[in-house]
């Protein structure tokens, strides 16, 4: 349990001091799983449709915005909050933005013949489909509890958490897993959770109802693409958009 003398300065400070350790480290892994990708020749980005470079550009400046963002909330100055909230506007074009980019670039990987051989078309759609949508949403729940700032830094957190399973993609040995990989994909995007909650658990006592929701939408997503890759209208979707 939280012991009685500490007071609400002391637990807000490790609050944001936890949010900001931890976005700079889900940063560094998707930014590492992204760049060796590159690195080791496995793409030819000179040669792949633009809206990979727009989406790429796109998400590397919403974990940009995240790392400030939870830097600026960690000072707890006056000055400092108030850009933050500035800042946080911003988040509502990324809302629009995201499923918009993302879309048309989960179509020119259909219709380029660009899917991972370890996915069949179905699944790699219903994969992009599901997380282009979910995580918008996180966002934009985030938004609308900006006011909880317990909630709001959580469900960003766990916005960001999804953006690690691309990054696992090309981290993780999926050739030899295939779409199994992506349950070990969400097993390791269940760690920075489980860091939350025991983090809560020093705060609180228990587990904040924001970790919970956070963690169950990851397994949600999750088990829904499994289910909708199997399913005929997705099938034949990604076989059309493949022509």
């Amino acid at each position: 349990m939280v012991h009685s003398s500490t007071s609400p300065a002391v637990l807000l400070h490790r609050d944001r001091q936890f949010f900001a350790r931890v976005t700079i480290g889900l940063a560094l892994v998707i930014v590492l799983g992204f760049g060796q990708f590159a690195a080791l020749g496995r793409v030819d980005y000179r040669h792949v449709p633009l809206w990979f470079h727009v989406h790429g550009a796109l998400m590397l400046s919403w974990l940009t915005l995240a790392v400030v963002q939870t830097q600026l909330a960690a000072r707890l100055s006056a000055p400092a909050l108030a850009l933050h909230r500035r800042m946080g506007w911003l988040a509502l074009a990324y809302v629009a933005a995201i499923p918009l980019v993302g879309g048309m670039t989960l179509r020119s990987a259909l219709g380029g013949q660009l899917v991972p051989p370890f996915f069949t078309p179905a699944f790699f759609l219903a994969l992009n489909a599901c997380f282009l949508l979910g995580f918008p949403a996180l966002i934009l729940l985030a938004v609308l509890r900006r006011r909880e700032t317990a909630w709001h830094a959580r469900l960003i957190l766990a916005a960001n958490v999804l953006l690690l399973d691309p990054a696992l993609g090309r981290l993780l040995p999926m050739p030899l897993l295939g779409s199994n990989g992506e349950w070990l994909a969400m097993a390791v995007e269940m760690v920075p959770f489980a860091l939350l909650a025991r983090h809560d658990q020093r705060q609180y006592g228990q587990i904040h109802p924001a970790t919970v929701l956070g963690a169950s939408s990851n397994m949600v997503l999750h088990i829904l693409t499994a289910l909708l890759a199997q399913s005929a209208p997705i099938i034949t979707l990604a076989a059309d958009l493949g022509q």
